[in-house]
């Protein structure tokens, strides 16, 4: 059987499912998209092992039908399986080995919902190509007292088949979905927004909590689990002497923020009620957020809000009020004396631009180069060699990042000339001690994109100037070498 593809909608706070063709809503029925899953597993294109496997139990009381017409077979109500798509796949399969006849039903981030029943004998398939975002699964059973143990397969190749899987319990699975660090550099899973002082607005972003991560990986005091790339992304256009932030979901939440000169900020309950909060003074340039959920099985639909305004609470952030500007409590004003005054004709040259110095830390990157990002120069004390400062130089149209040890200034990469528009280049300091030197630019509309990445380090007794190891350039959807992991 081909797999059946359909589309449906959640509406309001509460998740309340409104099934396309079928015309029914059902408010909390038997199944529960936003139910907690078996836990919430990063894919991306290049993922390996391919294939993924993962083991589980199908059958359930929940008719898969219920959501689709078309869709066979029963199931438990919270998806068997979330897979969080960090970029768009142009090809992704899902695939059952088990003793019993099994059904799929996949649901993607765009509300398309794609089932199959015997595409392999009494085994289903489905295959699509989907966004990023959530892409929730369930693995039922034809009959409603059926059901037993299979194996779940995830592939980029068309080439593999429920054989390969291999039966439920018949070895070792060769895979942990669970990701072992933060990934700041990488897209925003649920968008963008910008924050600016003085305006009264806030910025609200709707996304999903929770993810496979602990957030302890942040900082010791951080709590919950979050997913690697940020959930969102705040561009802060003017340095704020005051920012708050926090969130509201039908859940326990947390917050995890890395400010643009490398801090990182953590809160559980600050804003009341399981609500996160996280306030203070911010530079200008990104500021990465990470909405995770205090329970680690649990994901939920979450909203951020952000802005200047110290009253700012989680009841302002109801569903629909995006972009909602709040009012300031009336101002008495007593106008002075009408006596104007004009100001000599002074002009003061604005001072030079200082560069921030930032202390690097293993694993934690940090931002040289990019829109809005300050002067910064980036710490860095190599194994075997002196303390360098590491910074980017333009000269003409060319970009290099260079190494100052003491009075001495040497280029150590040069950017390539296609990246230099609108590109993004940060460091980071392995446990090593080596330097991991990244240089990306986002695809745009007739603009490709493109990434550079090198490892540095310093040559050993005698050297004056540190060395590329190795060096890799390839575009943003390409498979990225084994040594920048």
């Amino acid at each position: 059987m081909r797999a059946i593809r359909g589309a449906w909608w959640a509406a309001g706070w509460l998740g309340v499912l409104v099934l396309s063709g079928s015309g029914v809503a059902r408010a909390q029925g038997a199944l529960d998209p936003w139910g907690a899953s078996r836990g919430v597993i990063p894919v991306r294109p290049g993922f390996m092992p391919d294939p993924m496997v993962i083991e589980g139990i199908a059958g359930g009381g929940a008719a898969l039908g219920d959501m689709y017409g078309g869709c066979r077979g029963y199931a438990q109500g919270a998806p068997s399986h979330v897979f969080m798509v960090q970029a768009p796949m142009r090809y992704l399969a899902f695939l059952v080995n088990s003793s019993f006849d099994s059904t799929l039903m996949v649901q993607t981030p765009d509300g398309q919902v794609h089932c199959n029943d015997d595409s392999e004998g009494l085994l289903p398939r489905v295959e699509l190509q989907t966004g990023p975002g959530a892409v929730r699964v369930w693995v039922g059973s034809y009959s409603s007292t059926g059901g037993g143990p299979y194996r779940l397969g995830v592939s980029e190749l068309n080439t593999v088949r429920a054989a390969n899987l291999g039966m439920p319990g018949s070895g070792a699975l060769g895979f942990s979905p669970r990701p072992s660090m933060l990934s700041p550099t990488s897209s925003p899973l649920y968008g963008e927004g910008s924050v600016a002082p003085g305006n009264g607005v806030i910025t609200t972003l709707a996304g999903q909590a929770g993810g496979a991560l602990d957030a302890s990986v942040a900082g010791g005091d951080c709590r919950g689990w979050i997913t690697a790339e940020p959930t969102h992304v705040l561009r802060v256009l003017r340095p704020m002497g005051y920012l708050r932030m926090l969130v509201r979901a039908d859940h326990d939440t947390t917050l995890t923020v890395m400010y643009p000169d490398g801090r990182i900020a953590c809160n559980d309950d600050g804003g009341g009620s399981f609500h996160p909060m996280i306030e203070g003074p911010t530079g200008d340039g990104p500021l990465r957020v990470w909405v995770g959920s205090y329970a680690r099985e649990r994901t939920g639909p979450s909203i951020l809000g952000a802005g200047d305004n110290p009253g700012l609470t989680p009841d302002m952030l109801a569903p629909g009020r995006a972009g909602m500007v709040v009012v300031p409590p009336p101002q008495v004003v007593v106008p002075p004396p009408q006596v104007v005054v004009p100001p000599p004709q002074v002009v003061v040259p604005p001072p030079a631009q200082q560069a921030t110095r930032v202390e690097l830390l293993p694993r934690l990157p940090v931002t040289l180069f990019g829109a809005g990002t300050p002067v910064t120069l980036a710490l860095w004390s190599p194994r075997g060699g002196p303390r360098v400062e590491v910074g980017v130089q333009r000269i003409g149209a060319a970009l290099s990042v260079v190494a100052t040890i003491g009075s001495v200034t040497a280029p150590v990469i040069t950017v390539p000339e296609a990246l230099v528009r609108d590109v993004l280049i940060t460091v980071t300091q392995r446990p090593d001690q080596r330097l991991l030197v990244q240089a990306e630019r986002a695809d745009a509309p007739g603009q490709p994109g493109g990434r550079m990445m090198a490892l540095v380090r310093w040559p050993g007794a005698g050297a004056t100037v540190p060395e590329v190891a190795q060096q890799w350039v390839g575009a943003m959807t390409d498979r990225l070498p084994r040594w920048s992991r």
